[in-house]
């Protein structure tokens, strides 16, 4: 649809006529509801939605820890030694001043950090053969 606007009318008579253009040409409800009732046409539909960014962080963190299992007993690394490596989360990661309770709290972020994404990441790649993905539940 294509409008002309006569600019000399005022602000309240042009917001009038546009609304009443909207009313009429726009038969949908309000909101993002109506949208979200359509169902997808994807020949792989996305479960729920994930950045890729998380995705990657995941499968960086999968493939490092399945790394270190597989590696002997007596070189296996703890898990917040993995997230170390990888600086997982920046803020969880240790510095020369900081105090032996400091440390075993950043040790103990990092090791839940690390456990869940290795928990996503293997629940998404198992639901993944089962037609379902991104799906970490």
């Amino acid at each position: 649809m294509y409008v002309a606007v006569n600019m000399d009318l005022g602000r309240r008579h042009l917001q009038k006529k546009f609304a009443d253009l909207l009313k009429s040409e726009q038969t949908g409800k309000k909101g993002w509801k109506s949208l979200s009732l359509v169902k997808s046409t994807a020949l792989y539909p996305l479960h729920r939605n994930f950045t890729s960014h998380s995705l990657k962080e995941m499968l960086r963190v999968y493939d490092a820890v399945t790394a270190n299992l597989e590696s002997p007993k007596e070189q296996q690394e703890s898990l917040w030694k993995i997230g170390e490596n990888l600086n997982l989360v920046p803020t969880a990661m240790p510095h020369r001043w900081d105090n032996p309770y400091d440390t075993r709290k950043k040790h103990a972020t990092m090791t839940m950090a690390v456990s869940r994404y290795y928990r996503q990441a293997k629940a998404i790649i198992q639901n993944t053969a089962l037609g379902q993905f991104p799906n970490s539940e």
